[in-house]
């Protein structure tokens, strides 16, 4: 069942893809309601800010919607955009605009916990943001495998380096965030 639920969706994303090459708009908007909440959940975890994940997330589709067209089925269609929104967000990390929002403290900060437990809490908000501080291509790596968890093959097709490159990045991060995390 699973399985034909699932080819079904490749079917229609598929067709829908096919469409949007075409330039039927209808079609792409099939494609954002299938990879919506992954591209967003994506830049939450990065960003740890709602506002800014969802204004992220709606500039990186509009990026996939120009550059449709490019898109040559060398890949799956969610890599392609997996690889559009990690640029897009490592081009917010260097902009203007992310240096300015970090100089405004929030006092009403959204917490990607829900635990009532302030401890557990804590220490979410704390390993959140030694994953904020890890250099951009550890923190892609980290996000694709540990949270997303996707396989080191297609976090090397997602971002378009050695299988190699991204164990070693993995291991880099890791070794980071438990150096950072537990002497904190």
């Amino acid at each position: 069942m699973q399985s034909e639920a699932m080819s079904e969706t490749l079917s229609i994303e598929e067709d829908a893809l096919k469409r949007a090459q075409s330039g039927d708009q209808e079609a792409f908007r099939v494609l954002v309601e299938l990879h919506y909440e992954k591209v967003f959940a994506m830049e939450l975890r990065q960003v740890r800010d709602r506002s800014v994940a969802e204004e992220l997330t709606q500039e990186i589709f509009v990026k996939a919607f120009k550059s449709i067209g490019s898109f040559r089925h060398q890949a799956k269609f969610s890599t392609w955009l997996t690889r559009i929104a990690f640029n897009h967000t490592s081009s917010y990390f260097k902009s203007r605009r992310f240096k300015e929002s970090k100089k405004t403290v929030s006092l009403l900060e959204d917490n990607l916990a829900s635990s009532e437990d302030p401890q557990t809490e804590e220490l979410i908000n704390r390993l959140n943001f030694f994953i904020t501080k890890l250099a951009p291509h550890h923190r892609e790596v980290l996000i694709l495998c540990a949270m997303e968890g996707r396989t080191y093959e297609e976090a090397a097709k997602v971002l378009a380096i050695p299988i190699g490159t991204i164990r070693s990045r993995m291991n880099t991060a890791i070794k980071n965030l438990k150096r950072n995390f537990w002497n904190s």
